[in-house]
């Protein structure tokens, strides 16, 4: 990394002081955590100055090829559940400059690991029309930007934002990605499984979204990594149940199949029955 990246500077007149203890708590509990960039902040009368502490992240190179942003994907989603489950946090500002490739950390079948970057600021940190403001909700789901209530499924739709940033360089907003079809000119240049995932992603209403363990099982993840796999290892941090005819185990197909199996013989016996009972009343 760049040393000017290692560095931000923030006036204090740009941000809401009241957050400011939020922004060290989140340091503070996500400091030990492998996957997630680690940062140090430090308050003065000035300003707010953050440097990383994590020496050799990278940030990813762009565009990348679809087979390559699948698996950098695999990852992240991984590293963002253990950001709601162990942590309880929304990261809420989820973007392609937010992703960084760790050399020094080799991840099993990969180059390099992906950290997540940027978890630690609070959305709602930066006072309106402030330039720190207006980058940071530049592509926010539509419920940060509007400052309505938002969970989990903000950052799906930053997984949308990622995946779209890495694999296109023309610039975009939340305006152009909210509610889009397959027919955006931004998707011209994707294949149907990588369109399909964003505009999954991209729906106005966070509950139309799909859930990140839902994400491993589509078809632009499935066709470069071993969903079954990541599964054992991603549980599920929402309440509501998993679809079933989506997310079934092999154990899951196996019990399935056993339950066909005692349906059919009781079908069978309930067959031999009536033939038996029709036998009886024709020798009668």
């Amino acid at each position: 990394m760049a040393d000017e990246e290692k560095t931000r500077s923030y006036s204090l007149r740009y941000i809401h002081r009241d957050l400011l203890s939020e922004l060290l708590r989140r340091i503070d509990i996500t400091s030990n955590t492998p996957l997630l960039v680690g940062y140090r902040a430090t308050v003065t009368l000035l300003g707010l100055s953050i440097d990383v502490t994590s020496p050799s992240v990278q940030r990813i190179d762009r565009p990348q090829y679809e087979a390559a942003v699948a698996a950098i994907v695999q990852q992240l989603v991984r590293t963002i559940y253990i950001l709601h489950k162990e942590h309880k946090l929304v990261h809420g500002r989820i973007t392609a400059d937010c992703i960084y490739l760790d050399e020094e950390r080799r991840d099993e079948g990969a180059s390099a690991t992906v950290r997540l970057g940027d978890h630690i600021y609070p959305p709602g940190l930066f006072i309106k029309r402030t330039p720190p403001y207006i980058e940071a909700n530049r592509l926010v789901a539509p419920e940060i930007r509007d400052e309505a209530p938002y969970g989990y499924a903000a950052d799906v739709w930053g997984i949308g934002v990622s995946v779209l940033s890495l694999l296109n360089d023309k610039p975009f907003d939340t305006d152009d990605i909210v509610d889009s079809d397959v027919a955006s000119p931004l998707f011209t240049s994707l294949s149907p499984p990588a369109v399909s995932l964003l505009v999954s992603c991209f729906k106005a209403n966070p509950h139309q979204r799909p859930r990140l363990e839902e994400l491993l099982f589509h078809p632009f993840l499935q066709k470069y990594t071993k969903p079954a796999a990541i599964h054992r290892e991603c549980e599920s941090p929402y309440p509501r149940p998993m679809a079933a005819s989506t997310l079934k185990s092999s154990a899951a197909y196996d019990s399935d199949e056993k339950e066909d199996e005692s349906e059919e013989s009781e079908d069978e016996d309930c067959e031999e029955e009536d033939n038996d009972d029709s036998d009886s009343k024709k020798e009668s």
